[in-house]
């Protein structure tokens, strides 16, 4: 009768753990399209559509006045820091810097993004179909939503009647 040690078993290096900044992933154009779309969509609004009067806003041609999207006017009466932005957007897409700027200055700065998402997603996609590394621009990025946030905030705590 043999006494045999059970042997140790042989480990897979792909068994290994990999801390999650060494993994490379594949590009995937699926976010760059979503996102490609979305800027498109919110842009072509910005022409479609239409301001009546200083609070309201229309389907141009068809007369018909969307209603109120802000939750926190409609609930408690106030605007968020975010009210304006989409007749900011459509007084941009007349040519009305100015009156976008009276409206809600961080429609300007979220306005100029949305444009510069189209050719930045467009050179995204065209780089991963040629097999090149995307862009990573996750820094600035970081930056211009701290940006913009303090610019809701900021024109938000001015405009609030104290």
């Amino acid at each position: 009768m043999s006494i045999h040690a059970p042997s140790e078993p042989t480990r897979d290096p792909a068994d290994e753990f990999v801390p999650a900044s060494y993994v490379q992933l594949p590009p995937s154009p699926w976010l760059h399209r979503v996102l490609l779309v979305l800027s498109l969509g919110v842009l072509l609004a910005a022409f479609v559509l239409k301001r009546e009067g200083t609070e309201e806003v229309a389907i141009a041609g068809l007369n018909i006045v969307l209603p109120p999207t802000c939750g926190a006017r409609t609930l408690w009466g106030i605007d968020c820091p975010g009210c304006g932005l989409t007749r900011s957007f459509i007084s941009l897409a007349q040519g009305d810097l100015i009156g976008s700027w009276q409206v809600n200055p961080g429609g300007v700065f979220l306005f100029g993004f949305l444009l510069l998402q189209i050719p930045y997603r467009g050179a995204q996609l065209y780089r991963i179909r040629r097999g090149l590394r995307e862009w990573d621009l996750i820094q600035p990025a970081i930056w211009f939503w701290i940006f913009l946030a303090l610019v809701l905030l900021g024109q938000w705590l001015v405009r609030l009647p104290w």
